[in-house]
């Protein structure tokens, strides 16, 4: 095998060697054609940066004149100071030029030069301007032009003539700048010719002769080197002044009216012999005007010489080149193949997993000595890599470990995980599952008092962490608030007035369900936030859903009032609270599980063997909705909450309130309708009162009750309250003390439920009014006064339950 050496040279060497050797070929066999052409280029150079220079100064001019034009078609009564002042802006040029501008009765003239230097002067138009402005305009033709060459005093010069007109088209006036000759011309002499090359410049009279004038700082700019009569065109004077290639300007003429019709960008290079001398002619019409010409003059023999000794030189250096070259391909080739040999033993070892290698510094080659660099950082890198994989991977594991058990709190903070599905005679299950590794779906339920447990299910928008967060939030202000608040439309407005406090940065919505359910009669109050509607699965087959007008999601708007509904749940009966997780699943076929699905998947259930086990029911919904959308990512978290009244065979003995109650003879199952909205809990504490007059005030303020017996309610219910938790002995069953209030014909009712031994208020011994209050014994008074507020008081007690009954009449 052929080593790396041995490969650049025949790789790199012979190609290099041939096109060598084809570019030496081609380059004497057409070292004549590139010389003519070479030569043509060199004096049409010439041509073109005289004509280049000659122009800068006439778009100058013509760019002065034309805006002059329009600012006097614009403004009809303008002064010399005015033009002076604008012409100032205008022109750059240190040249001078005379300027006349004629818009009768006025005449403003003068010479204008750059630098501020303008001066000008304003005259009434008189007789002998009639001729000159008739000339002029009939020479312009109501377009801007330049007039032929004329012959003054102070040397040959032009003129351009821009007429202008009134707004209504009329002819109004006309603007004239006299041109030098030397000032149009005086920059090209900074054009590096040979002593022997010439720069002419021909001009055409009104007469019809053309003149040829010698631009070299030798002679005078006024100087006529040949004219020539166009009617005569054989006949050419020469003049007496000396100048080189006279005889080659001469033949030139022969073709001058010919040059004359070329356009503007046309060169035309005449090769001519003149006995031994031999002169390139190079002819271009003025680029301004057609009777303009610039001629160049070069010898032939001057042009050659440096172009030949170039070429030799070229060659020259060329066949030097070509053996340097040869040597210099072996060189490279060398001094590459060792050092990447070398790299190459290097890349093996590091393919092998070593990661303990470096590379060398290679001073031969800078790309080799770059590849060994990058190897070098390579290495750097894959170890660095390789250290913060372990640690990213550490990372993550603790981030992992620390969202589950985030998951594992959040997952504790619901019922399901640390107490019985059960409440009484209520069957209750329910399950979640987030999108991400937590959630913002949440529910709960409890049991508030011996009768009424609460369900609640809510959705934080958003996923995630913050919805996680936010669900925690809303959790512990249900627990908080539906203890002192039971009533589901005043807890919530409660939740809803404390989360508007917060800040809500990331605008969290929350949509929740609260229902309060009684467990004996089975009852159920509600209130929605902008949930999605439960539906209630009759023991009979029908489905029904809870989709009464709801109020406005949570943490959305301020002073939001919610309203509450009931709804009876029979024996047999189920209620099934759900997030929009399940409902707006998704299957391949882009169709949502819906709440149709959801009904008949309930009504499936209902007719199977488990149809009064709500963990049956939870379990089909949850696989119903699995299978449905198999293959698509979960995009929402999915809750479904399942509570299941028993059929009355399974139901369980009255209560002890249910006995208290039976003992003062009264209809327990209206009683509980009527008591149920109405209540709350305190605890054994004499500050805990505050929340019976705030209950109060809430019932009076809805029932329209006047203050009066407003206050006469809160001084009966406070005095035997706080006589309650003074000398009441609670047996420890529970640490509660329940009020409710309801309304019932024209009569206000007042329930205190306490536990412990019997304690009848009433029996504590009553004050001798009579006696003064020195004299009298301590206590009694309160109850005295409550009870002469009060129309009728009733007490019970059985099983560790007290019942104290208040009536008071309302005013017609």
């Amino acid at each position: 095998m052929n080593s790396l050496h041995t490969k650049m040279l025949k790789g790199l060497g012979i190609p290099i060697i041939l096109f060598v050797v084809a570019l030496l070929t081609i380059n004497f066999l057409y070292i004549d054609h590139q010389l003519k052409e070479l030569s043509y280029s060199y004096i049409g150079s010439i041509v073109h940066e005289a004509n280049s220079k000659l122009v800068v100064q006439v778009k100058e001019i013509e760019e002065l004149t034309r805006v002059l034009a329009a600012y006097l078609r614009r403004n009809r009564y303008v002064d010399e100071s005015r033009i002076q002042r604008l012409i100032d802006n205008l022109l750059d040029s240190d040249e001078q030029y005379d300027i006349l501008i004629v818009r009768k009765p006025l005449v403003i003239e003068g010479r204008i030069q750059g630098n501020n230097q303008s001066q000008l002067r304003q005259r009434r138009f008189n007789d002998s301007d009639v001729s000159k402005h008739q000339h002029y305009y009939k020479l312009a033709q109501q377009h801007a032009t330049w007039s032929h060459f004329r012959y003054e005093e102070d040397g040959w010069k032009t003129s351009y003539i821009v007429p202008f007109e009134t707004a209504a088209g009329h002819a109004d006036g006309i603007i004239i700048i006299d041109v030098s000759l030397y000032a149009l011309v005086k920059k090209l002499s900074t054009i590096h010719l040979s002593d022997n090359a010439e720069i002419l410049f021909s001009v055409r009279q009104d007469g019809g002769e053309i003149k040829t004038l010698l631009l070299d700082s030798k002679v005078a700019d006024k100087t006529e080197i040949l004219t020539l009569n166009l009617k005569t065109p054989n006949t050419v004077k020469v003049s007496t002044v000396d100048v080189p290639n006279t005889a080659a300007i001469q033949h030139s003429f022969a073709d001058m009216i010919t040059t004359l019709k070329l356009s503007a960008d046309t060169i035309r290079i005449n090769d001519r012999l003149d006995g031994d001398e031999q002169t390139f002619i190079a002819q271009l019409p003025s680029e301004f005007s057609p009777i303009v010409q610039l001629i160049a003059l070069l010898p032939k023999e001057e042009v050659f010489m440096y172009i030949r000794r170039a070429k030799i030189l070229e060659t020259i250096s060329v066949l030097i080149a070509f053996g340097g070259l040869v040597l210099l391909i072996f060189l490279i080739s060398r001094s590459i193949s060792r050092p990447i040999a070398a790299l190459s033993e290097r890349v093996e070892v590091l393919a092998a997993g070593n990661l303990n290698i470096s590379f060398p510094k290679t001073d031969s080659c800078a790309e080799l000595n770059s590849l060994s660099k990058n190897l070098n950082r390579t290495v750097r890198q894959l170890k660095n890599y390789f250290s913060d994989l372990k640690r990213v991977t550490a990372q993550n594991e603790k981030i992992n470990s620390e969202i589950n058990i985030s998951r594992d709190v959040q997952l504790s903070l619901l019922p399901q995980h640390r107490e019985q599905n059960k409440i009484d005679n209520i069957d209750i299950h329910a399950c979640t599952l987030p999108a991400k590794e937590v959630g913002g779906d949440f529910y709960y339920f409890f049991k508030i008092d011996q009768d009424n447990s609460a369900l609640v299910i809510g959705d934080v928008s958003g996923k995630g962490m913050p919805a996680a967060i936010m669900m925690a939030v809303c959790l512990s202000l249900f627990k908080a608030q539906s203890a002192n608040t039971p009533q589901p439309d005043v807890c919530l407005q409660k939740i809803n007035r404390f989360l508007m406090q917060e800040d809500n940065d990331r605008c969290t919505f929350v949509t929740l369900f609260y229902a309060l359910i009684n467990t004996r009669s089975g009852e159920l109050i509600y209130a929605n936030a902008g949930h999605n509607p439960p539906l209630v699965a009759k023991k009979d087959g029908r489905i029904e859903f809870l989709d009464e007008e709801h109020g406005m999601a949570l943490a959305v708007a301020e002073n939001v009032r919610y309203k509450a509904y009931k709804k009876q749940l029979d024996y047999g009966d189920m209620l099934l609270l759900y997030t929009d997780g399940i409902t707006e699943a998704y299957n391949m076929k882009a169709e949502e599980f819906g709440e149709q699905r959801l009904g008949e998947c309930i009504a499936r259930h209902q007719q199977t063997t488990d149809a009064q086990s709500a963990k049956h029911c939870v379990q089909n919904i949850i696989a119903r909705v699995t299978q449905f959308s198999r293959g698509c990512v979960q995009f929402d978290d999915m809750t479904v909450l399942c509570a299941v009244r028993p059929k009355a065979d399974n139901t369980p003995q009255h209560t002890a309130t249910e006995s208290a109650f039976s003992k003062l003879k009264i209809d327990i199952d209206e009683l509980h309708k009527l008591l149920s909205q109405y209540q709350t809990t305190i605890r054994y504490e004499l500050q805990e009162i505050n929340k019976v007059v705030n209950l109060i005030e809430s019932f009076c303020s809805d029932y329209r009750i006047n203050d009066e017996i407003a206050t006469d309610l809160c001084v009966v219910l406070d005095e035997f309250v706080s006589n309650v938790i003074r000398h009441s002995q609670s047996d420890g069953r529970a640490e509660f003390i329940k009020v409710r209030l309801a309304k019932k014909a024209n009569n206000m009712l007042a329930v205190i439920e306490y536990p412990g031994q019997a304690f009848d208020p009433m029996q504590l011994p009553a004050p001798d009014i009579h006696k003064d209050g020195h004299a009298r014994r301590v206590g009694g008074l309160g109850v005295y006064i409550a009870r002469q507020l009060a129309d009728n008081i009733r007490y019970g007690h059985a099983d560790g339950c007290n019942i104290l009954m208040i009536e008071k009449k309302l005013a017609n």
